[in-house]
C-alpha cells in the first residue's frame, strides 16, 4: 500500500524512500516490515499502515480499514444502526462529529434552500465555479437565531457540545454563532472540519466572523486551504500564503493549487512549521494596502 505513494528501495531489512509528508532530496522515510511501521527521520512522521493511509488519502480510520481490506479480499461488513444505537453514538459524539454535521447543514442550505440564493448569486458575481465551491464545501448560515442549534438538537447533539465547538453562544438562551453569512469550513490537515469563517453579504456587522478558539481550532496554528493545497505544494515545491478565503479559492481555481491563507492573523512560527512539512519555499502574496503591508511586516 505504501509503495502506491512512495518509491521505495531495499536497504538491509528495511525499505527507504523520499518522504511524502515533506520535501527532501535525500531519502529519510523508512518502512520497517518486521514491525509494520514507517518513520521519517526528517519530519518525524510515523505510525502504522492505517495511519499512513488516513494521512495520505484523507480517510477516516474505518475508511482506511476498508481501503486496506479490499485488495486482500476481506469484506468489511456494514449494517444499519438501530435508533437506540444512533442515540448512544450521538451522546458520545466528538467535536469533530458536531462540526461535520454543521458543515453538512450549511452546505445544504446554500444549495437547496430559497434563502441560499443570496450566497449563490454572490458566488456567481465572484466568478466562483460550482466545482470550486463544492471542493471548498462552502455553505450558508440562515438568517435565524437558532436554525443550526435546532437542527443539531433534532439530530441528538447536546447543546453543551455545540457551544464547545464554537457553533453557538449562550446568553439567556443558546443561539447560533453564524447567521446570514456565507460560510467557509476550516479543515485540518486530514480534512476534518475544525471551525468556520463567515462573510456577511447583506446588513450590518463585521465583514468576516471566525469561529472562536476551541480545543480544535487555534488560528495561530491553522492555515485555511492547507488540506486542499498539500499535493499542490509538493508539485510546485512552494506555498503561496494569502490573506483571505476568496484569495485561496480564486488562486486554486486559476491553477495555483499551492495557495493557503492565515485565518485573520499574521504568519506565525506554528504556521511555518506546518508548511515546512510540505515545502521549504514560501511566497507571501498580500494585499497592497496598509493592512497588507502591516501583515507582511509582522510575518517577516
Amino acid at each position: 500500500m505504501i509503495q502506491r505513494h512512495v518509491a521505495l528501495a531495499k536497504r538491509g531489512s528495511n525499505w527507504v524512500g523520499l518522504c511524502p509528508f515533506h520535501q527532501e532530496k535525500t531519502p529519510s522515510f523508512n518502512v520497517v516490515p518486521s514491525k509494520g511501521i514507517y518513520h521519517c527521520f526528517g519530519c518525524q512522521e510515523g505510525g502504522d499502515v492505517f495511519k499512513f493511509v488516513m494521512q495520505v488519502e484523507g480517510l477516516s480510520f474505518f475508511e482506511a480499514v476498508k481501503e486496506l481490506a479490499a485488495p486482500a479480499g476481506i469484506v468489511v461488513e456494514e449494517r444499519q444502526l438501530s435508533d437506540s444505537e444512533r442515540r448512544a453514538l450521538k451522546r458520545r459524539a466528538t467535536l469533530y462529529d458536531v462540526l461535520e454535521a454543521a458543515a453538512s447543514f450549511y452546505e445544504s442550505k446554500l444549495w437547496t434552500s430559497p434563502e441560499g440564493i443570496v450566497g449563490r448569486d454572490y458566488l456567481k458575481e465572484r466568478a466562483m465555479t460550482l466545482e470550486t465551491c463544492k471542493t471548498a464545501r462552502l455553505g450558508w448560515a440562515p438568517n435565524s437565531w437558532t436554525s443550526l442549534v435546532d437542527h443539531l438538537h433534532t439530530h441528538g447533539y447536546d447543546a453543551r457540545l455545540v457551544i464547545e465547538a464554537g457553533l453557538a453562544k449562550e446568553a439567556r438562551s443558546v443561539y447560533d454563532t453564524f447567521r446570514a453569512r456565507l460560510v467557509f469550513p476550516i479543515r485540518d490537515d486530514r480534512g476534518r472540519v475544525i471551525g468556520f469563517g463567515g462573510r456577511i453579504l447583506e446588513g450590518d456587522g463585521p465583514k468576516y466572523l471566525n469561529s472562536p478558539e476551541t480545543r480544535l481550532y487555534h488560528k495561530s496554528k491553522v492555515l485555511y486551504g492547507l488540506y486542499m493545497a498539500r499535493k499542490g505544494m509538493q508539485r510546485a515545491n512552494r506555498a503561496i500564503v494569502v490573506e483571505g478565503y476568496f484569495d485561496v479559492l480564486a488562486l486554486h481555481q486559476a491553477g495555483f493549487h499551492e495557495a493557503v491563507a492565515t485565518c485573520g492573523t499574521a504568519l506565525t512560527v506554528e504556521h511555518m512549521e506546518r508548511l515546512r512539512r510540505h515545502t521549504q519555499s514560501v511566497v507571501l502574496l498580500l494585499d497592497a494596502d496598509e493592512a497588507g503591508s502591516r501583515a507582511a511586516e509582522r510575518s517577516l
